[in-house]
């Protein structure tokens, strides 16, 4: 007999869904094996838990500096996923310790090791653009291959060039995916109803016109740019007026949008510009922020409503706490990007908005 509002159907469907996610669970715990360095533990576990598998930290330090590693088991048949992020002042180190890893992990047998590079280091480092000056992120990407990674999962790379200095696999995944659900909630929050024409988003440089029309074609707005000259000498830059081919002033929120926020000069001095052509609510969206020196302490004077970004790169507690800054989490996008790897669908099709 079946009871008023039961559903036999859903809940045999449901129980079905539960076994194989449960199944896919012990699959993915016997194939894969998630392995940490330093630089982002908190991003490590976050994946660990979206994946229903332990993380491995394996690396610690002699008291003369030098690093170390042991794997707390065997990869032998197993696709070793290696993770490592960048954080301040510690950046060459933690290269160290990446390097270390994927050689640990060739030495323990794995069948495949990937290596997960939430913030790429070294990525403004990828031309000749003075005499006598390296190509750092070619380098990097040659010391990878060197040490033994099979395949390299970035997210918002600086320039995408620099995939093809690693002879492998490369997938370069997109913040946006994570992102613009949260400036759609911001939009819907200010009450806009009208995105075509009262949101706006701009690129603090020429360089980024690409990325923000990316953005703005998802969303469904305009965009314009706040023109930066770079003083080759004492590399601080300069903004030019807006270019835009639409009027400003029904322009209820301004996004702009950029890869990376370090010092925070640009960005607050783009929100400036805009703020002072009236209008009302000026945020800043950047895929990774570093938040060096006083960063902090500019954007909460400035003229900014908020700033959005990621934990691509590990934060601090004043970064975490301020109420100007709010950090959503890529942990869901690189733990299906790590399934699909692993399963062998599709990212493209499924992971790039």
């Amino acid at each position: 007999m079946e009871i008023a509002g039961s559903n036999p159907a859903g809940s045999t469907k449901m129980g079905v869904e539960r076994f194989i996610n449960n199944e896919q669970g012990e699959l993915f715990k016997n194939q894969l094996a998630l392995i940490s360095g330093t630089g982002n533990c908190q991003l490590a576990k976050k994946i660990g838990a979206e994946l229903n598998i332990p993380v491995d930290f394996p690396v610690s330090y002699f008291p003369e500096s030098e690093a170390y590693c042991q794997l707390s088991e065997g990869l032998r048949r197993k696709h070793a996923i290696i993770l490592q992020s960048f954080s301040c002042g510690e950046i060459n180190n933690q290269l160290l310790e990446l390097l270390i890893m994927i050689d640990a992990s060739k030495r323990a047998s794995a069948e495949e090791t990937t290596v997960l590079l939430p913030y790429f280091p070294y990525a403004r480092q990828d031309r000749k653009d003075k005499p006598r000056v390296p190509i750092t992120a070619a380098l990097l990407s040659n010391l990878l291959e060197t040490a033994g990674a099979n395949r390299v999962v970035t997210l918002s790379l600086h320039a995408e060039q620099i995939m093809g200095c690693f002879n492998g696999p490369w997938d370069n995944l997109y913040a946006s995916y994570s992102l613009i659900p949260k400036i759609k909630n911001i939009c819907h929050g200010l009450g806009i109803n009208d995105i075509a024409n009262e949101v706006a988003f701009f690129s603090p440089d020429s360089g980024g016109v690409k990325r923000v029309d990316f953005y703005a074609r998802i969303i469904g707005c305009q965009y314009g740019v706040i023109p930066k000259i770079r003083d080759a000498n004492t590399l601080e830059t300069s903004q030019l007026n807006i270019l835009a081919g639409f009027p400003l002033n029904q322009i209820k929120a301004a996004f702009t949008i950029d890869d990376l926020i370090a010092s925070g000069s640009t960005t607050c001095k783009g929100a400036d510009i805009l703020s002072d052509q009236g209008i009302p609510h000026v945020f800043a969206v950047a895929e990774h922020a570093l938040f060096l020196n006083n960063a902090l302490e500019k954007i909460n004077n400035s003229s900014l409503s908020g700033v959005i970004t990621t934990d691509t790169i590990a934060h601090d507690e004043n970064v975490i706490k301020s109420n100007k800054i709010e950090i959503v989490s890529v942990a869901p996008l690189l733990a299906m990007a790590i399934r699909y790897i692993h399963t062998g669908e599709s990212l493209g099709e499924n992971l790039i908005l």
